[in-house]
């Protein structure tokens, strides 16, 4: 089994086994994190706990202070199965959850103070959900699922979750990696592993926000140096920024920057790593951070020259992060420590790029 399908397939196997557990999830707790979300404010860190250790009933999702820099009591929310993903809607205030476990998408209403309560969830039509992204403008969440590449279109409309369509990709072989959305062009690209092309959709809506079709473009090919051989790459992860498309590809390990070029994309750079990036996010025009899996590193790099900067290690693997333009701080997971940790990314100062704070249940 790739590697990157271990954490996923732990948490569908426990979930079949949650009426042996015997205590209730504990509030206001770190239990195995797996995602983070920001409230607008950029005060409030939301953290959906995976429970990867079998321990508890269900899963929670807590509010961690960042002026305090400590887990607020009281702002936990429950839920009954293990969660793997998140987003976040500043405009409306609604952090959406997913378990892959149980297939089950939750709708939770946040406030200044930050975890409100559980509105709505919703059972989804296909089994393995995998990434989520979202559509703030018209309120839709895009679920991708890893078998068969199937992918769910559900609307958070007024705080209410409907299933508007759920589909499977033309043309698509191999398993579903991640999806990503391009708001200028208005078009999806989704990645499989063990390929080497992404498929490119767009749905057309009526005017009642009803899916009348999908209207798909052609593949854009994943290239770079270390590709031209006769490997079969695994494509584990896909970010889109400034009109770059960047690759994160497994056998070989690398890195694959794309930049748009008519109507599809044309190779730049690539940057080679000793092991395949997990996930990749861009937070300016000068950097972009990788996760590096099995080395337990996090790399900083310059997507226009697409060179590395800087490398951080670490003694965990990370799995979610988010960051903070006002704060200029990073946020990860360090999943089996029960903890997060924050990165200074302050150009000014002495301790940039590196591991400044670390929030745990001892705090």
């Amino acid at each position: 089994m790739p590697k990157k399908y271990l954490l996923p397939f732990l948490l569908l196997f426990i979930s079949c086994a949650t009426e042996n557990f015997e205590e209730s999830t504990p509030t206001d707790k770190l239990l195995y994190p797996v995602a983070l979300q920001l409230d607008s404010l950029e005060k409030n860190l939301f953290v959906a706990n995976s429970n990867f250790d079998l321990h508890y009933e269900g899963s929670s999702i807590i509010t961690i202070d960042l002026d305090r820099l400590s887990i607020k009591e009281g702002k936990t929310i429950f839920t009954n199965s293990f969660l793997i993903n998140s987003v976040y809607d500043e405009n409306d205030g609604y952090l959406l959850n997913l378990s892959k476990a149980s297939k089950t998408l939750y709708l939770i209403s946040t406030d200044e103070n930050g975890l409100n309560s559980l509105e709505k969830e919703l059972t989804l039509s296909y089994s393995t959900p995998t990434t989520m992204i979202i559509d703030k403008t018209r309120k839709l969440v895009y679920i991708g699922h890893r078998d068969g590449g199937k992918v769910s279109i559900v609307s958070y409309k007024d705080g209410k979750l409907n299933i508007v369509k759920s589909f499977e990709l033309s043309n698509f072989s191999g398993d579903l990696s991640d999806i990503v959305y391009d708001e200028t062009d208005d078009k999806f690209y989704v990645s499989s592993s063990y390929s080497k092309t992404l498929t490119v959709f767009r749905p057309i809506f009526d005017t009642l926000g009803r899916v009348v079709y999908i209207h798909y473009f052609d593949s854009i090919y994943v290239s770079n140096r270390s590709l031209l051989t006769t490997e079969t790459p695994d494509v584990e992860d896909i970010e889109m920024f400034n009109g770059k498309l960047f690759v994160g590809i497994d056998n070989p390990s690398a890195i694959s920057i794309l930049e748009k070029f008519d109507e599809g994309f044309k190779f730049v750079n690539d940057i080679k790593t000793d092991y395949f990036p997990v996930k990749t996010l861009c937070l300016s025009s000068e950097y972009c951070v990788s996760t590096i899996y099995d080395s337990k590193r996090i790399v900083l790099f310059n997507p226009e020259k697409g060179e590395i900067i800087k490398e951080l290690e670490l003694t965990q693997r990370v799995y979610g992060l988010t960051y903070s333009k006002i704060r200029k701080e990073l946020y990860i997971t360090l999943f089996t420590d029960n903890s997060i940790g924050i990165i200074d990314l302050d150009e000014s100062s002495s301790s940039f790029f590196k591991l400044k704070t670390v929030i745990s249940n001892r705090d």
